[in-house]
């Protein structure tokens, strides 16, 4: 079964983030993350260039992502998914998408090393920043 990406509309984001939280907080850990669940969900909250987004199969709940706008990009916070390319390859036409109507150009991440060579099939190259991005056109 295929993962569906479902963004979650500010107004229910609280409910949501009952369901999400422990996934955010564990992906957050393991990315060395210091800011807290509640500053992520405040943020998407208000929706001022924050976007909660949930993966499901079926009716399974299998994983959520935080983007994060900044100027021309729509930021990959974080991605929680048992096996990151699972979740990460549907994941990433909704994000262009939303970086497209948001007026962004560039969907970008942070990865370990490595992460350029396994993303490079998806059109992600290295940005002066050590962040890693894409055009949101998908070209």
């Amino acid at each position: 079964m295929r993962l569906e990406v479902i963004p979650i509309p500010c107004q229910d984001v609280s409910s949501m983030w009952l369901v999400v939280e422990g996934m955010v907080a564990k992906a957050l850990k393991k990315s060395r993350n210091q800011q807290s669940t509640e500053l992520w969900r405040q943020a998407c909250v208000r929706g001022k260039g924050h976007i909660l987004v949930v993966l499901t199969e079926g009716k399974v709940l299998r994983g959520c992502a935080i983007l994060e706008r900044h100027d021309e990009r729509l930021h990959l916070v974080t991605l929680t998914c048992p096996g990151f390319l699972k979740g990460f390859v549907p994941l990433l036409d909704v994000w262009r998408r939303l970086a497209r109507d948001a007026g962004c150009t560039v969907v970008s991440l942070k990865g370990r090393l490595g992460w350029d060579r396994v993303l490079r099939p998806y059109g992600f190259l290295p940005l002066d920043d050590s962040t890693l991005g894409a055009s949101a056109d998908g070209i």
